[in-house]
């Protein structure tokens, strides 16, 4: 694991399991508050889009308490109920919790094809009823 991914992991766990400031947790690392904001990555909102079924995701922890989920590969904002908003942290040291998974280029491609491969195989199926109409 190369630093900038130590330091991606150690400002995720920071920022998503523990209530401190953006300002303590940058201090604390000796970064910048930009490069922290740089290094978060959206916290799972642990269900899938109603659009395109990815998965959800929050931005910031604000967003988290609030319940407004965001999807990474169509965009769609989901107000989920803030009960639900919250991460799971059973199995965690206190103050811990769960980092998000990585997101890797690939699985993003994955996702995307099949949307597109999804609506394609729709598009072609109304096709041919349109025709037998």
């Amino acid at each position: 694991m190369t630093d900038e991914e130590h330091l991606a992991r150690d400002v995720n766990r920071l920022y998503w399991g523990t209530d401190a400031s953006v300002a303590d947790i940058a201090d604390r690392l000796d970064i910048s508050r930009r490069a922290l904001y740089d290094a978060i990555e959206p916290a799972p909102a642990h269900m899938p889009c109603p659009d395109c079924g990815a998965q959800l995701g929050y931005r910031n922890r604000t967003a988290r308490e609030r319940g407004d989920a965001e999807c990474d590969v169509c965009g769609a904002e989901v107000d989920v109920e803030p009960a639900t908003a919250r991460s799971p942290t059973s199995g965690h040291a206190p103050g811990e919790a769960e980092a998000p998974p990585e997101t890797t280029d690939a699985g993003r491609a994955l996702l995307l094809g099949g949307a597109v491969l999804t609506g394609v195989a729709v598009g072609a199926l109304i096709g041919l009823l349109g025709r037998r109409s």
